[in-house]
C-alpha cells in the first residue's frame, strides 16, 4: 500500500468512528460498535503498512514532511491497539448506556444519575447515589481490566515497546516522568495554598472540613448552585452565539458546526465535540444539567468545535486530524475560561461587581482544584501503565488523589478516572498554553479581546 492509499484510508477510518462514535454518545443509540468499523480497516494495522510509513519517516530529510509522517505512524499504531481492544471498549461503552440503577425507588439510566448526583445538596443523599452508581463501576472494572492488560501486552510482545509509558512517550514526543516531577513540584509548593483555601471552600459551601469530602462532594460545591440565577439553562445557547458573534464568528452561518444540547437520558455526561469530517463535519454535543457547569461546558466544546471547523480543508490529512491535543485543548480552555474575566461576565451574565468578586473567588479555585487534580491523575497514571503487575494497584489511585487533593477518593475508580494515552498530560500542558495564548491575546487585541473581530480573525487564522 502507498503512503497516499494509507492516509486516504486512514481518513476514511476516522470518519467512520466519529459517525458510529456520534449517535451513541448523545444518546442516540444504546450501543457502541467501533470493532467493526475498525476492522474493516484493519488493514491499516498490518505490519507492511507499519514498516512503510516508518521507511518513509526515517528517510525524509524535510522537518515538517517527517513531523507528518510521525502523526501518521502514530495513527497507524494506536489504530493497531484500538482495533484490538475494541470490542471490549465496545462492551464497556454500551453497558454504561444501558445499565440503571435505582434511587428513591425510581429506576433511571446510570449516566443521566451523574448530573442527580452533582445537583444533589444534601450530602448524606449524595453518598447514597454515589454508591448505588459504584455498583455499575465495579461491574466494568474487569472489562476495562482486561482491555489494558491487552494494550500492554501488544505494546511490548507485538511493537516491542519496553512499557506503556515509553509508547506514548514517543507517539506525543513527552516526557511524561520529566512532566509530572515538574507538576508534583508545583503541587508541592501550593500545598499550604490550597489546603488552606480549600478548607475555607468546603467549610462555605457545604459546613464541613475536607476530612469529611469525597470527591462527588467537590462536583457538587463546583456545580456552584448559588451562583445559578446568572447561568439560566434557556439563555445557554444565545450566551453562546453572542460570544462568538462578538468575535466575529456567526455560529448560526455555520453550517459545518451542529450543536446537540438535547436531554436525552443515555446521553454522555461529558460533553463532547465529534469531528467526523475536518472541517466540513463537526458536532458539538452537551448534555445540560443546570448552573455555570453547562455554560463552561458548551464554550470549552466551542473551542474544539471552532478549532476543527477553521482548518483548512487544504492541508494533508495528518495536519487536519492528527498532532498534540494540547492544542486543541488551548483552544477549549480560551473559551470555556472566559468565564473568568470580569468583562464577559458583566457582559454576557450580567453579575453586579460584587457577585463578580465572589464568583472569580470561587471560579479561580476550582481551577486551582482541576489543575492539581490533573497533576494527581498524571503521577497516579504513571504507576498504573509502570511494568509492575495491574492486579492490586486500585489502593495506588486513592493514595496519590487523596495525598494532592485532600478529600477522600474511592478506589474503585482507578479505572474509569483515567483516559487512554496519558491525556491529563495533555489537559496540564493545554492550561499552561491557555495562559500563554490569553496573555498574548491581551496585548494584541486588548482586556476585551473576546470583543475584537480581529482577535477572532487571529484565532480562526492560527
Amino acid at each position: 500500500m502507498q503512503l497516499e492509499q494509507i492516509r486516504q484510508m486512514a481518513e476514511e477510518r476516522n470518519q467512520a468512528i466519529g459517525r458510529e462514535y456520534y449517535p451513541h454518545g448523545a444518546g442516540l443509540k444504546d450501543s457502541l460498535d467501533l470493532a467493526s468499523v475498525l476492522n474493516k480497516y484493519a488493514a491499516l494495522n498490518s505490519r507492511e503498512v507499519i514498516e512503510t510509513v516508518k521507511n518513509a519517516l526515517h528517510a525524509s530529510t524535510d522537518p515538517t514532511e517527517k513531523r507528518q509522517l510521525a502523526y501518521l505512524l502514530g495513527d497507524c499504531l494506536e489504530g493497531y491497539i484500538n482495533t484490538a481492544t475494541s470490542e471490549t471498549d465496545d462492551a464497556v461503552a454500551t453497558a454504561e448506556s444501558r445499565s440503571t440503577v435505582t434511587i428513591d425507588g425510581k429506576e433511571m439510566a446510570f449516566r443521566q444519575s451523574a448530573g442527580m448526583l452533582s445537583n444533589e445538596r444534601d450530602r448524606v443523599k449524595r453518598l447514597e447515589i454515589h454508591q448505588t452508581r459504584a455498583g455499575v463501576v465495579q461491574a466494568v472494572n474487569k472489562q476495562r481490566l482486561d482491555s489494558l492488560a491487552c494494550m500492554r501486552r501488544l505494546i511490548v510482545d507485538d511493537l516491542g515497546y519496553p512499557n506503556y509509558e515509553a509508547f506514548y512517550a514517543e507517539l506525543k514526543q513527552v516526557d511524561f516522568s520529566g512532566f509530572s516531577g515538574l507538576m508534583g513540584q508545583f503541587m508541592r509548593d501550593t500545598h499550604e495554598l490550597y489546603k488552606n483555601r480549600l478548607n475555607e471552600w468546603t467549610h462555605e459551601e457545604m459546613g464541613v472540613g475536607p476530612d469529611q469530602c469525597y470527591r462527588h462532594d467537590i462536583s457538587f460545591i463546583m456545580r456552584a448552585v448559588r451562583f445559578d440565577e446568572y447561568f439560566p439553562e434557556e439563555k445557554l445557547k444565545s450566551t453562546l452565539v453572542n460570544t462568538m458573534a462578538n468575535l466575529g464568528i456567526d455560529l448560526r452561518s455555520q453550517q459545518n458546526i451542529i450543536l446537540d444540547l438535547e436531554k436525552r437520558p443515555t446521553k454522555s455526561p461529558r460533553a463532547f465535540v465529534v469531528a467526523a469530517q475536518v472541517p466540513e463535519e463537526v458536532y458539538l454535543v452537551v448534555q445540560p444539567r443546570g448552573g455555570r457547569d453547562d455554560y463552561g461546558a458548551i464554550l470549552h466544546e466551542s473551542g474544539h468545535a471552532e478549532h476543527f471547523g477553521n482548518t483548512s480543508k487544504d492541508l494533508p490529512y495528518e495536519f487536519r486530524w492528527l498532532g498534540d491535543y494540547s492544542v486543541t485543548e488551548c483552544f477549549a480552555f480560551t473559551m470555556e475560561l472566559l468565564t473568568l474575566d470580569a468583562g464577559w461576565l458583566k457582559q454576557h451574565l450580567h453579575m453586579p461587581d460584587d457577585v463578580i468578586k465572589a464568583y472569580q473567588k470561587y471560579a479561580y479555585t476550582v481551577l486551582f482544584y482541576l489543575i492539581r487534580r490533573y497533576s494527581s491523575k498524571l503521577e497516579y497514571e504513571l504507576q498504573l501503565h509502570d511494568p509492575r503487575p495491574l492486579d492490586g494497584k486500585a489502593h495506588l489511585y486513592s493514595e496519590a488523589m487523596e495525598k494532592n487533593l485532600l478529600v477522600t477518593h474511592d478506589a474503585d475508580l482507578y479505572l474509569s478516572d483515567v483516559d487512554a494515552g496519558f491525556y491529563s498530560a495533555n489537559y496540564l500542558r493545554a492550561w499552561i498554553m491557555w495562559a500563554q495564548l490569553r496573555k498574548h491575546l491581551k496585548k494584541e487585541f486588548g482586556e476585551q479581546w473576546f470583543n475584537s473581530h480581529e482577535a477572532g480573525a487571529y484565532l480562526k487564522t492560527i
